[in-house]
């Protein structure tokens, strides 16, 4: 691994062998992302008044997809770092890894002034039957803003809280319970759900590993 892959994420390991991942954007990126995503606002079901919200399909839109697509290289290059670093798969020499990840649906919120979400997860028992979830920040505050996960569904003594800036992503699994604390100004994010598939090639030609 390069010294520039090395530095390009960090992991934050809850209680209970959970781990999220944190990564960024170009601030171009997320500017463009903004843009372009703000004509195809819907009126989809959102609890939070005066929060605008596209489809959940917004990256199948022409627009949009190139520059998910540069979303989700970034997020399967963070995810293959991570497992190439952790000791525990480096037995017999450094294993090869091939990450493929594949996303059931994505959208963008603008969250408005004064606003929160409530605890809530996406995946086994949310609203998706997925693995992993996505929150990228395509514009925060002046400083920052926060998102604070529950790995015991609600203890507030073992809650979690992590600071995201503009550009900032997290991949975390779809369980696990989180919410953001009100905001006096308001921000947009790009979620997403999706799936990881990550098979261990026996060399660097590509010959996947059977279990």
């Amino acid at each position: 691994m390069s010294l520039i892959d090395k530095y390009t994420y960090s992991i934050v390991e809850l209680p209970g062998t959970t781990s999220i991942l944190k990564g960024t954007l170009s601030s171009n990126l997320c500017d463009e992302l903004e843009e372009k995503a703000r004509p195809f606002v819907e009126n989809v079901n959102c609890n939070l008044k005066d929060t605008k919200r596209t489809g959940w399909q917004i990256f199948k839109e022409e627009e949009i997809a190139p520059l998910f697509q540069k979303v989700t290289d970034r997020i399967t290059h963070t995810i293959l770092a991570y497992f190439e670093r952790r000791p525990a798969l480096v037995m017999g020499g450094r294993p090869y890894f091939n990450v493929d990840t594949r996303f059931a649906d994505a959208w963008v919120a603008w969250y408005s002034d004064n606003s929160f979400i409530r605890p809530h997860v996406h995946g086994a028992g949310g609203m998706f039957n997925v693995e992993y979830s996505l929150a990228a920040y395509l514009k925060v505050p002046e400083d920052y803003t926060e998102l604070t996960f529950c790995p015991f569904g609600g203890n507030t003594l073992e809650n979690h809280t992590i600071e995201v800036r503009k550009g900032d992503f997290l991949v975390f699994p779809s369980n696990l319970m989180h919410y953001t604390n009100k905001c006096k100004e308001g921000r947009v994010i790009l979620s997403a759900n999706f799936s990881v598939h990550i098979s261990v090639m026996g060399s660097e030609n590509g010959q996947e590993v059977k279990e």
